[in-house]
Parts: C-alpha cells; sequence; structure tokens
C-alpha cells in the first residue's frame, strides 16, 4: 500500500463513521481500530524513511480534520441524498478498497441491519 492508498482508505472510513453518524448503517468498531492503529505506524514509519518530521498529534490532528469534514459533507448531502442516496454512494467504495477487501468490512448498510 502506498500513503496515497492508506490516505483514501482513512477518508473513506471517515465517510462511513458520518454515514453512521447519520443512522444510515453501523461501522465495525474493531476493524475500524484496527486500520486507525495500522495508518497510524505507516504514516510514523513512512515519515522517518522520508525523513519528514511527523508526530502522533500531527496524524491525531490530521484524521480530525478528515473526519469533520466527512461529517459535514454527510451533513449537506443528507436532507437531498437521505440513506437510500448515501448508501448506493458507499457501495461505489467498494471496488477502490485496498487494505480491508471490502467496505463492507468496515460497513453495514441499514437496509441490511
Amino acid at each position: 500500500m502506498s500513503k496515497e492508498d492508506m490516505i483514501m482508505e482513512f477518508a473513506d472510513i471517515a465517510t462511513l463513521v458520518a454515514a453512521e453518524a447519520h443512522q444510515c448503517g453501523e461501522t465495525n468498531k474493531d476493524r475500524v481500530i484496527a486500520f486507525n492503529k495500522m495508518f497510524d505506524s505507516f504514516m510514523l514509519y513512512t515519515a522517518g524513511q522520508e525523513g519528514v518530521e511527523l508526530s502522533q498529534q500531527d496524524i491525531e490532528g490530521y484524521k480530525l480534520a478528515v473526519l469533520i469534514e466527512q461529517y459535514e459533507g454527510m451533513k449537506a448531502a443528507y436532507p437531498q441524498q437521505g440513506c437510500y442516496g448515501i448508501n448506493f454512494i458507499i457501495s461505489m467504495f467498494d471496488e477502490k478498497m485496498k487494505y480491508a477487501e471490502s467496505v463492507y468490512d468496515y460497513y453495514t448498510p441499514l437496509d441490511a441491519l
């Protein structure tokens, strides 16, 4: 996996968390936490290899900013899209997951619960 792949997968997971906050589905907390731990380690290791100074606090700040951005986007989309539209968009993530085999390793849509 590349750094870009890790960043995209984290952003996709942040979207799933935002969808859950709008009661459109449920995230698999264990899988999300496992990815987050791997993300942190990967980013710290990669930064060290690249000679870039990066701290755990930098990573946490970045992740919080992404979560807020995805939540705000979901908040704006929800009134027009509803859960059906949001979950349809999420279904398109399935082909671009790198760490997990499927987006549904992280998320179960409301209509499947």
